[in-house]
């Protein structure tokens, strides 16, 4: 072969690596991005768990105050009522 074709042939495989360097980088991008989405969700997503975990102690709290309604309407009732419980529709 001649220099001139040699020569012309490692221009072409410049520019072909070139193009690939150029889509490789544009991919490393996308994937940066998405990597940077994907922590954003990971820390909304931690603390969602949280409130989820604060929001049950909070119902566990409200099912004992409720029941403890229900037990001191429940003696009012029966106070009010000369001893006889009325029975409450459901």
């Amino acid at each position: 072969m001649d220099d001139t074709l040699v020569a012309v042939l490692i221009e072409d495989f410049r520019g072909q690596f070139k193009v690939f360097g150029e889509a490789v980088q544009a991919t490393n991008d996308k994937l940066q991005a998405t990597n940077d989405k994907l922590d954003v969700l990971a820390c909304k997503f931690d603390r969602m768990a949280t409130d989820v975990a604060v929001l049950k102690t909070d119902v566990a709290v409200l099912k004992t105050d409720v029941a403890d309604v229900k037990e001191r309407v429940e003696r009012v009732e029966h106070v009010v009522n000369g001893g006889t419980p009325k029975r409450r529709k459901k």
